[in-house]
């Protein structure tokens, strides 16, 4: 997520900085837009769900979504937050950059949808979400968190699917 890079206690709620607008967060830079079709192998638990269609892949600080389904996906979304509590006290609640945004996401494609710092976000529960247009134009949300970031997870397999019918 990379926008945290100190966490401070205050006394009091009054103490504690503004957070950022919408307006504020649009106007930051757009983030880092990546796509690559090597490095995805599902190895992780076991088959009785059936093979991943869509899936999360950590690698090293950055976390990717893969499409491991036949159809190109017209839109993909990501989005991602954190928070974190202190002596169970105070909450801190962060905003993420702004939302990356693919479009025709081919067959076996990942796209990077978060990064993560390996220092700064390990206290943080980080929360990655996609919003999913298919080829037939129908969405779909899926998400994922995780101390530190999200990491390598199913997002929906073949055998969600056949559990669904």
């Amino acid at each position: 997520m990379k926008h945290i890079k100190a966490i401070t206690r205050f006394a009091s709620n009054a103490e504690i900085p503004e957070m950022q607008t919408s307006e504020q967060i649009q106007n930051c830079p757009n983030p880092t837009l990546k796509r690559k079709f090597d490095g995805f192998v599902w190895t992780s638990g076991t088959q009785r769900f059936g093979h991943p269609l869509y899936w999360y892949s950590r690698q090293g600080n950055e976390l990717w979504f893969v499409n491991s389904t036949p159809a190109v996906l017209k839109k993909l979304v990501a989005s991602g937050a954190g928070s974190a509590t202190l002596d169970g006290h105070e909450v801190f609640t962060t905003s993420a950059t702004p939302d990356r945004v693919y479009v025709d996401i081919q067959p076996g494609e990942g796209v990077l949808v978060d990064e993560f710092d390996g220092f700064y976000d390990l206290d943080l529960l980080c929360y990655t979400e996609v919003l999913i247009t298919d080829a037939h134009g129908q969405e779909h949300q899926y998400g994922s968190s995780g101390k530190g970031g999200s990491k390598t997870c199913r997002l929906l397999s073949t055998g969600d699917l056949k559990r669904a019918q």
